[in-house]
């Protein structure tokens, strides 16, 4: 049984990545969220509402085989006539997207409800799917982070890493251990990761992309 501090603990995401406080396994699984909609005042906004919540061979499913290909097709053929809001708008309403970090019971960071050992390291701006082909392998290779999932962005020229947090990246909160792996790919690689991710609800967009990796252990 869960004790208040416990679950207090765990709304502030502050449960170490190796396992809970009984050094037990963490749960896999988080939250799936559903399309994005248009509020009362003509924003378009994330879901907050969680759809159901999933594993890594889940999503390995739903992005390798296509359930999100029109929408991508979508937005790859704006590209050229739209700005960068106009785009984030599309993928709101046309996307799904999930939060690797946890299973939540909204989507916000007082509303973890269990810890995963997963976490997303993004890379944006790369130019070109060729180099976000390159630096998907790099990660793939790594020898000292394991590979859950990794694949491009919707608009092709970035990556999402979902990275199972390595024993060695200890420090007692998400946002500390997010920083620890934002500097690890900094030094080795030279690559910068998007700071945002270091929220623990933060959400990361479910596109196509059929060469989408995936360790065998979630197979």
């Amino acid at each position: 049984m869960i004790t208040n501090d416990k679950k207090t603990a765990l709304f502030d995401g502050e449960l170490n990545a190796k396992g809970s406080e009984q050094g037990g396994i963490l749960n896999e699984r988080y939250t799936m969220w559903g399309h994005g909609y248009i509020n009362k005042h003509g924003v378009t906004v994330l879901s907050s509402r969680r759809k159901m919540d999933i594993d890594i061979g889940y999503a390995y499913r739903y992005i390798r085989d296509g359930w999100a290909c029109a929408a991508q097709q979508g937005l790859i053929d704006m590209l050229p006539s739209s700005n960068n809001k106009q785009q984030q708008a599309y993928k709101a309403l046309h996307f799904e997207t999930v939060s690797f970090a946890g299973r939540f019971s909204y989507r916000n960071a007082k509303s973890l409800v269990e810890p995963s050992p997963f976490m997303t390291l993004d890379v944006d701006h790369l130019g070109t799917s060729e180099r976000a082909r390159e630096v998907q392998q790099i990660f793939i290779a790594d020898q000292k982070v394991e590979t859950a999932l990794c694949f491009l962005s919707p608009r092709q020229e970035g990556i999402k890493w979902v990275i199972r947090v390595p024993e060695w990246c200890d420090a007692p909160t998400f946002r500390e251990r997010f920083f620890l792996m934002v500097d690890y790919v900094g030094f080795e690689y030279g690559i910068t990761v998007d700071s945002d991710g270091s929220d623990v609800c933060r959400t990361c967009y479910l596109g196509y992309d059929p060469m989408c990796y995936c360790h065998p252990r979630y197979l």
